[in-house]
């Protein structure tokens, strides 16, 4: 019974990582027609995404706390109410005003959720092996719904004329996914008896996430990692109008192709990762990345490795969670709800950052900070990894000691 709940627990998780992304790619589809309809400046526009990412990173700061207090049932729930409520309220605001605030309900319902979704994981995963495979895998299923819904929601707004069409559909995917979590039996998903987590728990209570600078040093390199990730996706499209002087359809297009790519190595992420290990996967995605933006700032003509740096930011994130999910098993909803907080701030930063610096040096200079932050992933996760080693040895020492005595 266990497993078939643990599958439909995973199941759920996919369908709701799908749901993100179509989220995302609709919003973007849909702006140039909500800014018609709603008669916004660019200004005003900007303030209703800044108000999502701002709901979104309150909601993720919260779910922590709520995942630990109250457990996968409450923050799932809580946070597929929220983002229900403000998606329907976008479809029905009738001005701006109104729309800031359904904004700011999606963006800290899907806060809530992604912790509640992500938080499966590590409860129905049995050794770190299972859990880098299956977050890989739920991480991949957001890239599927980033290259889906950006052809879907442009085509269904094309034929009715409007951007509503494309909100009724993802408004549809979240209601069914908040009635799943009404009826899914979360009190029979639990740490199985053979998990290393239970057996753990004891000796890893001195090893509070908020006393380790290995949690700080997965914190620092996601914050980051996240810059990378979402600048591209944010400014790929304009990098090659404004640069290469190509149509916004062919900008369009490399975005695509990133997307496609970073999908692809996550989804396979789940076979390689586990074999080759954790730390390697994330220097030798982390050294394609590297290599791609390297080449592609230094010699503009090989632009197609910008398409090739999607597989080169594909596993980072789901596998740097893993790690630190697996690392912390006391304090997976703390864990979960900082990492992604982190990670809703280098979203954040990264905007502001890279339209400074186009500004002042020009938007092609612009991008050489994108290889500079990868180096420094690369640099934060190889000192994370020294200090997650001593850290680990210190566990299993302290797991020797108390062989003898019941957890």
């Amino acid at each position: 019974m266990s497993t078939l709940v643990y599958r439909l627990a995973f199941f759920l998780s996919l369908f709701g990582m799908f749901t993100f992304g179509a989220i995302d790619m609709t919003r973007g589809v849909a702006a140039p027609l909500m800014q018609s309809g709603w008669h916004l400046s660019y200004l005003q526009l900007g303030y209703l995404f800044t108000i999502n990412s701002l709901g979104y990173l309150l909601g993720s700061f919260i779910a922590g706390w709520i995942l630990d207090r109250f457990g996968i049932s409450a923050c799932s729930k809580a946070g597929a109410l929220l983002s229900s409520m403000g998606l329907i309220g976008v479809l029905q605001s009738p001005n701006y005003e109104l729309a800031m605030v359904s904004f700011a309900f999606v963006g800290t319902g899907t806060g809530v959720l992604e912790i509640g979704v992500n938080g499966i994981v590590p409860l129905i995963s049995r050794e770190p092996s299972d859990n880098s495979r299956r977050f890989n895998t739920l991480h991949g299923f957001y890239g599927v719904g980033c290259v889906i819904f950006p052809v879907l929601a442009a085509w269904l707004m094309h034929r009715s004329g409007n951007w509503q069409s494309g909100y009724w559909l993802t408004s549809a995917l979240m209601i069914t996914l908040f009635l799943a979590t009404l009826f899914f039996p979360y009190r029979k998903v639990a740490p199985s008896k053979e998990s290393p987590v239970k057996n753990t728990l004891k000796v890893t209570k001195q090893h509070s996430p908020w006393r380790s600078p290995v949690f700080f040093g997965f914190a620092t390199a996601l914050t980051v990692y996240v810059m990378i990730e979402s600048g591209l996706a944010s400014w790929l499209p304009t990098y090659m109008v404004h640069v290469h002087r190509t149509t916004l359809h062919v900008g369009s297009l490399y975005l695509t192709g990133f997307y496609f790519l970073f999908t692809c190595g996550r989804l396979s992420g789940q076979f390689w990762v586990h074999r080759l290990g954790e730390y390697r996967s994330i220097y030798l995605a982390g050294s394609l990345l590297l290599l791609s933006l390297l080449v592609t700032v230094c010699f503009p003509s090989t632009t197609v490795l910008l398409m090739v740096a999607g597989a080169g930011c594909s596993v980072i994130f789901p596998t740097v969670v893993a790690i630190a999910s697996h690392a912390f098993p006391r304090n997976v909803g703390t864990v979960l709800g900082i990492l992604f907080t982190a990670a809703g701030i280098g979203s954040l930063a990264i905007n502001t950052i890279i339209g400074f610096l186009a500004t002042e040096l020009g938007l092609q200079k612009a991008f050489w900070i994108f290889p500079l932050l990868v180096a420094f992933v690369l640099l934060s996760v190889l000192a994370t990894h020294l200090l997650d080693n001593r850290r680990r040895t210190a566990i299993e020492m302290a797991i020797r000691d108390t062989a003898d005595y019941p957890i």
